[in-house]
């Protein structure tokens, strides 16, 4: 009983996560989730993923950053949820999608060479060192971020890390009602 519970669990866990990242793309291809769900039972250890991650600014997601191969990223954060293929302005991408709200993107086009160009948080697990992510105030992406400018961006408030400029690296806090909606840590292409 226990094991088809966790498998339930799972399962829906990985349709509720099926949504995260950009809401401009649209999926070519899916793999199904690679999950304990297989074997009904629950994992004896945790995957990396299990744990909440430390969102590093500028750089990635505990140990995997900007620029890995998706192998170096599943090593660095364990088996995803799922793997989309999806497609948007700058040509195709690979979408892994983990628990609590992280997506990584492999984006292929433009600048753009395969490796990890994107982490995208939307859960609430994920936090810098100083505990800002997800549900932080602005005044705490402030006080907890070195370096944070806050400031509206193509219509949408902002504090970040860097520069919106083809090449950069940038980190980004998006608020919305005086409070952080998900973060990204992202090259910006061409």
């Amino acid at each position: 009983m226990v094991g088809l519970r966790w498998a339930l669990i799972v399962m829906g866990l990985g349709l509720a996560l099926a949504g995260c990242g950009d809401d401009e793309n649209t999926t070519v291809t899916a793999t199904p989730p690679a999950t304990q769900a297989q074997t009904a039972t629950p994992p004896t250890t945790p995957t990396a993923a299990a744990e909440p991650q430390v969102i590093e600014v500028q750089r990635g997601i505990g140990s995997a950053t900007l620029e890995m191969s998706e192998a170096q990223v599943k090593q660095a954060l364990g088996e995803p949820l799922r793997a989309d293929q999806l497609t948007n302005d700058t040509g195709p991408y690979t979408e892994l999608t983990y628990p609590d709200g992280l997506t990584v993107a492999f984006q292929r086009g433009g600048s753009f060479k395969g490796g990890a160009s994107s982490f995208f948080v939307k859960g609430t697990g994920p936090r810098t060192a100083e505990g800002v992510g997800v549900g932080s105030s602005e005044a705490e992406v402030v006080a907890g971020v070195d370096g944070a400018k806050c400031e509206v961006v193509a219509g949408k408030r902002l504090c970040h890390v860097g520069e919106f400029k083809a090449g950069a690296t940038v980190t980004e806090f998006q608020i919305d009602g005086g409070r952080v909606t998900h973060v990204r840590v992202a090259r910006v292409g061409n």
